[in-house]
């Protein structure tokens, strides 16, 4: 009887170590669990903050290329309303261009060379590699 004693006593012994092998495997799957979560969380949160980094380099990248497009608008109204004047100015017979023209025009001893003129019809602005035909 003592022999079985001594085995069923040993068993208890095995059993109790494999218990506390099993908690302690337990304890360290829980541990990597939250590890992991841990990590996918902070991964997340990087992959958040590359999005709003990449967000907001393409705002910036719009609002240039807006400012640029709006100075080229700008450039082109600017020498569209130049080209007007110029124009008007030269059907108006009170303009100075005209009143100069006609002082030049009259007879005098020194030969004038033939003035030139210059008028704006079209405008071509290079933005961003694309060229746009404004006007």
């Amino acid at each position: 009887m003592t022999c079985i004693s001594k085995s069923s006593g040993k068993g208890a012994e095995v059993r109790a170590k494999a218990f506390a092998a099993e908690l302690k495997a337990k304890q360290f799957m829980e541990e990597e669990e939250k590890r992991k979560k841990e990590l996918e969380k902070q991964l997340e949160l990087e992959k958040n903050v590359a999005m709003a980094k990449e967000i907001a380099e393409r705002a910036k990248r719009e609002a240039e290329e807006r400012r640029i497009v709006q100075q080229a608008k700008d450039e082109w109204m600017r020498l569209r309303a130049e080209a007007e004047i110029l124009e008007n100015e030269e059907d108006n017979p009170e303009s100075l261009s005209n009143r100069l023209r006609d002082f030049e025009n009259k007879p005098n001893d020194k030969e004038q060379p033939p003035t030139l003129r210059c008028r704006v019809t079209s405008v071509i602005v290079f933005c961003s590699g694309e060229r746009l035909f404004l006007g």
